[in-house]
């Protein structure tokens, strides 16, 4: 389980997606992330406002890289993640009617088992805390949505668990969206 920050394979892909298509799990336009109290208590420190947030479009994307030399990923929208280590990440994005200035989101990753590694330990500056039961992560941030646009990726690596995986997103502590997706196998076609 890698997190690039930012993966720069994943800015790609989001700026090939356009990110104007409604996308696996997307939010109804003219949602409001106040309808439905946050799954895990928010932490007062992360919170930025309590006025509701609109949600006016969500898509969660599929990057490939299968030629890691040219630098030309593929990206697309889908709830299918391939396990190829190195060459595929995956990341969600909300894209907010009336964010402000700057936002927090809590991201809550779940795994389907615990992975074979974690990129690094965490320490007092990091904004990603695992549990010990190693299968779930928080990441918290304060965000200054680019265009209404918010959002985070992941990448897959070798000894990441293949199942059903799933991103739960609160926005100014308060629950906003959740995206359930599969790692697996690849398709005969994605395979490089």
């Amino acid at each position: 389980m890698k997190f690039d920050r930012p993966s720069p394979v994943l800015a790609v892909a989001l700026a090939i997606t356009g990110l104007g298509l409604a996308g696996v799990g997307a939010a109804s336009p003219g949602k409001t992330a106040s309808a439905t109290p946050d799954p895990v208590q928010a932490n007062p420190k992360t919170s930025v406002s309590s006025r509701q947030i609109s949600i006016a479009e969500a898509a969660f994307v599929v990057t490939l890289d299968n030629d890691p030399g040219t630098r030309k990923p593929y990206s697309y929208q889908s709830n299918q993640v391939p396990f190829l280590p190195g060459q595929s990440c995956y990341g969600w994005r909300l894209r907010l009617s009336d964010a402000g200035k700057v936002v927090s989101f809590r991201e809550i990753l779940t795994l389907p088992s615990d992975p074979a590694y974690w990129p690094h330990a965490p320490s007092e500056f990091d904004t990603t805390a695992r549990f010990t039961d190693r299968t779930t992560t928080i990441t918290e941030r304060y965000v200054a949505p680019e265009e209404g646009w918010i959002g985070n990726g992941w990448c897959v690596l070798e000894g990441d668990p293949k199942g059903a995986y799933s991103v739960e997103v609160s926005i100014n502590g308060v629950f906003a969206q959740r995206f359930d997706f599969e790692v697996g196998d690849p398709p005969a076609s994605q395979e490089p």
